[in-house]
């Protein structure tokens, strides 16, 4: 590999940073807090990395450091100066993060953008090549979720990072113009979703919007949902009441009649999703062929006695 490194005490006056340029990293927004403290009381554990630029050096890794040590007012620091760059330099990078932390999304994003931005590489190639190193598959459009990660504003950057946004995220709102996105972000972002939940919510209140010819950052606020004082069960159920009118109202009439039939103990009656097939579902579980026997003559009476009547309105 060209170049050398080698372990120097210096100045800060003689340390510049880009981090726009160089730094990637993306910790959770506590363990940033820490930082200074950890420098006040251990000093610096690792190196900076920083390689000759003019009279001094410029910093591709330790920039928050390097903040964090003029704000305690030290006048110097250990580095690591390096006369390895390009592609070879962020190879480098890739491999002492990795032996850190585990990266997340908005990490990777960032990696590949200012990579490419320093390197002139590639994108695609760039992905296939670097995915694969962080345990990532390299498939078609893989980057796109990172990528859109690290241009979030800094706020959604600290969510990913400390795990309170899902990955699906990116999938949903990805293609979708900034500020709806943001304001999705920021509207669920009070909540610790899974994937599936996120997705849910966020489409749900997109095609309301939509539907309405308004941005969903102004329908949610007209409409009452955004701050939402409830549950994220309690926001699911009043979006579908006003997406799907109809089928809610058939939900609740429908589980007002399941209600009322005071069905067996280990019998349910099930509507399938959206009533399709005009057909429903008799569920009996039970712990013996008697058991079974018992459950299936007490539902046979019933329906013989019709009170299984108020059912036939969802059949058919």
């Amino acid at each position: 590999m060209v170049g050398t490194d080698r372990i120097e005490t210096v100045e800060l006056s003689r340390l510049r940073a880009e981090p726009d340029r160089y730094s990637f990293s993306w910790p959770p927004a506590d363990e940033r807090a820490r930082l200074e403290h950890s420098l006040a009381r251990a000093g610096v554990l690792r190196p900076l990395w920083a390689r000759p630029a003019g009279d001094g050096f410029m910093v591709v890794a330790g920039a928050r450091r390097l903040a964090a040590l003029r704000a305690l007012g030290a006048a110097e620091a250990p580095v690591r100066v390096t006369d390895v760059r390009g592609p070879a330099l962020w190879d480098r990078l890739l491999d002492d993060h990795a032996d850190h932390r585990p990266w997340n999304p908005v990490e990777v994003g960032l990696y590949l953008v200012r990579r490419q931005a320093d390197t002139g590489e590639a994108l695609e190639r760039l992905a296939g090549e670097v995915l694969p190193r962080l345990g990532l598959a390299p498939r078609v459009g893989a980057a796109a979720g990172p990528l859109w990660f690290a241009g979030l504003p800094p706020r959604h950057r600290d969510a990913v990072a400390e795990g309170r946004l899902p990955a699906a995220a990116a999938r949903v709102l990805g293609d979708l113009p900034a500020g709806e996105a943001v304001a999705i972000l920021d509207w669920l972002g009070r909540w610790r979703l899974g994937g599936n939940r996120f997705a849910e919510l966020a489409r749900l209140a997109l095609e309301c919007a939509w539907r309405r010819g308004r941005d969903v950052g102004a329908w949610l606020r007209d409409e009452g949902l955004d701050p939402w004082a409830g549950d994220p069960q309690g926001l699911r159920q009043e979006l579908r009441r006003r997406r799907y009118p109809t089928l809610t109202e058939w939900e609740g009439r429908f589980a007002r009649v399941a209600a009322e039939l005071r069905l067996p103990e280990g019998v349910r009656v099930e509507a399938p999703q959206h009533f399709e097939g005009g057909r429903l579902r008799c569920v009996v579980t039970f712990g013996s062929l008697a058991e079974l026997k018992g459950r299936l003559d007490r539902v046979y009476r019933a329906v013989e006695e019709g009170a299984w009547a108020p059912l036939a309105e969802f059949l058919g």
